[in-house]
């Protein structure tokens, strides 16, 4: 009986395939380009928020210390006026 060979190829037999450039789906580039514009977007809009509520909260302060200003003031007019030099 005759054997029947098969020759394997190996890699090296093989001449190097063209390395083609991937093609960009254009749908999917802008479609990326979006989805980073609308996380920047986001991102501005968190930190105008925070700084809104630095904002509210340094009035809420700036009124605190208006109050306390006032009442500090009153009370140094009647004292003043308790003492007599």
């Amino acid at each position: 009986m005759a054997e029947n060979k098969k020759t394997e190829e190996k890699p090296d037999d093989m001449p190097p395939q063209p390395v083609l450039p991937q093609q960009k789906n254009p749908i999917e580039e802008i479609r990326n380009i979006l989805n980073q514009h609308a996380g920047m977007i986001n991102n501005m809009k968190t930190t105008i928020n925070l700084m809104a509520v630095d904002v509210k909260t340094n009035k809420s302060l700036m009124e605190i210390l208006k109050s306390t200003i006032e009442l500090i003031e009153k009370e140094f007019e009647f004292e003043m006026k308790s003492k007599k030099f």
